[in-house]
């Protein structure tokens, strides 16, 4: 089971606990953490609460990450202990056909000759050559012209006065690191 960071501090704590009692009158031992998807090969580093759970006496344990911050100075360090560096934004859309803002197809045929791991991952095997939601959402031309006018990786705030609005919580994202 995962679900958004704020599943631990709902009505005190008292949602996450309710859904520990829950899966315990199950027969379900449990447990719960917080982990960074990024680190586990997700092209977006997002804080989820995963619980995770046994219905027989076995051992819980959360997997080891996978994937490392993409950190030139930690890099030596960090390929000892993971495999990869983490999944960026460009890797998540490498390969995969251009559309315009909203442009696209609930199911589009495709042909990858793709290096990149998550893309491979991503399509899998399941049905060979179909991807599927591929759309893009269509903005107005004052969102258009607040993204044209934002920096690769910066928020709204980085905008001249003229085009910033009362929301702070837009961005633009950075190729070369996980989205958010």
């Amino acid at each position: 089971f995962e679900n958004v960071v704020g599943l631990k501090s709902m009505k005190n704590g008292g949602v996450l606990e309710a859904i520990l009692l829950n899966l315990s009158d199950l027969g379900f031992k449990s447990t719960y953490e917080v982990l960074n998807t990024a680190d586990y090969g997700v092209p977006q580093a997002r804080p989820r609460v995963i619980i995770i759970g046994r219905s027989d006496n076995g051992e819980l344990s959360f997997p080891a990450p996978t994937h490392f911050k993409n950190d030139d100075n930690q890099e030596s360090l960090d390929l000892k202990i993971y495999k990869q560096k983490y999944a960026t934004v460009s890797d998540a859309f490498a390969g995969l056909p251009e559309i315009r803002q909203g442009e696209g197809e609930e199911e589009v045929e495709i042909t990858i000759n793709s290096k990149n791991e998550f893309i491979k991952n991503i399509l899998g095997s399941r049905r060979k050559g179909k991807l599927f939601n591929h759309r893009a959402t269509k903005h107005s031309c004052d969102v258009q012209n607040r993204y044209d006018n934002m920096e690769e990786g910066k928020d709204g705030s980085c905008l001249p006065l003229a085009l910033q609005t009362k929301k702070t919580n837009y961005f633009r994202l950075s190729q070369n690191q996980p989205s958010r």
